[in-house]
């Protein structure tokens, strides 16, 4: 608009300019080929014609001769337009939103302070419907970012006491404060590209209940380790128990049906030495196998071979003074 209006008054200043003449030594007016030149200010008007929608951004135009915002969306680059049409810029890049002092009840009346860092892009498809409804970024996160924030926190955290919260059940109030805001902003044009805990404070007296909770459960948690080790420990030794009764059982079943396993056992236990006495079961002959050892060791022919005598050095003559 502002190149129209520019290139229509430098239109009109040309052609008057163009027009002045001196007639008998005054001056006056005339229209004459000069005027022409007048036309050169239709460049001026050139880039009224033309935008340039910078890189991940989209144009939305707004054209007050053709119903105000239009549906077309320009993406990156020199886009054509009408020379009265005007050009906003939505940017598409991830805005990042930082969200501090964020209150949210529990269920058992305690309060928690939250900061989270909130990610967001605008969705191009939809750039139309959110500069229709919010017209910048600066509205989104004033209107949408931080109201829908705070309530995904109130809808989440009542479900839960304080204690749950800061403890074990803390990722699932994560988990439902962010599908809250996945629903809210994609209901609005927008992605949510991540979101981040930064804090979640309950005041010195809760986290440190929270920690002795924790030091309980631990021990406890301990207590029952050890109990089930030694019950499994315990059974453990009743089925090597019953495993060894089985075995002997089935082995006097065994030698029973057959004596001859007794003796192979006896000879797979035998290291190959004979006994140093032996009795004949009934008490009365007794034998020193001992004895009988060394009178055969005496009785053997092999004769035991004589020391061969060292041989005497040969005598030395010593030198004559």
């Amino acid at each position: 608009m502002t190149f129209i209006i520019l290139s229509a008054i430098l239109i009109l200043v040309i052609f008057v300019v163009a027009g002045i003449k001196k007639v008998n030594g005054n001056l006056g007016w005339k229209t004459n080929p000069k005027q022409w030149l007048a036309a050169l200010g239709i460049l001026l008007a050139i880039p009224a014609f033309f935008t340039v929608v910078p890189a991940n951004n989209v144009g939305i135009v707004y054209s007050p001769f053709s119903g105000g915002v239009q549906e077309v969306v320009l993406n990156e680059g020199i886009k054509a337009k009408g020379p009265f049409d005007t050009v906003y810029h939505i940017s598409t890049e991830v805005q990042t939103n930082t969200l501090d002092n964020l209150h949210g009840q529990t269920k058992d009346s305690q309060y928690l302070t939250i900061s989270i860092d909130v990610k967001y892009y605008v969705d191009p498809t939809k750039a139309v419907d959110v500069f229709q409804k919010f017209r910048s970024l600066d509205n989104i996160n004033s209107t949408l970012v931080r109201p829908s924030a705070q309530r995904a926190i109130d809808g989440a955290m009542i479900d839960y006491n304080i204690i749950e919260i800061l403890g074990d059940k803390r990722s699932q109030v994560y988990k439902k404060i962010e599908d809250f805001l996945t629903t809210r902003f994609e209901d609005n044009g927008l992605h949510l590209h991540s979101i981040t805990f930064l804090d979640t404070d309950g005041g010195e007296q809760i986290e440190q209940a929270i920690r002795d909770e924790a030091v309980e459960k631990k021990a406890g948690e301990t207590a029952e380790q050890r109990r089930t080790r030694a019950e499994i420990e315990a059974e453990t030794r009743i089925i090597q128990a019953e495993a060894e009764a089985k075995e002997k059982e089935i082995l006097a079943a065994a030698i029973s049906e057959n004596p001859e396993i007794l003796e192979l056992e006896w000879i797979k236990k035998w290291n190959g030495i004979l006994p140093i006495y032996m009795s004949d079961g009934s008490g009365g002959v007794l034998l020193d196998l001992g004895d009988l050892q060394d009178v055969a060791e005496s009785m053997d022919p092999t004769p035991t071979p004589e020391p061969t005598p060292a041989p005497t050095p040969a005598p030395t003559e010593q030198a004559s003074e």
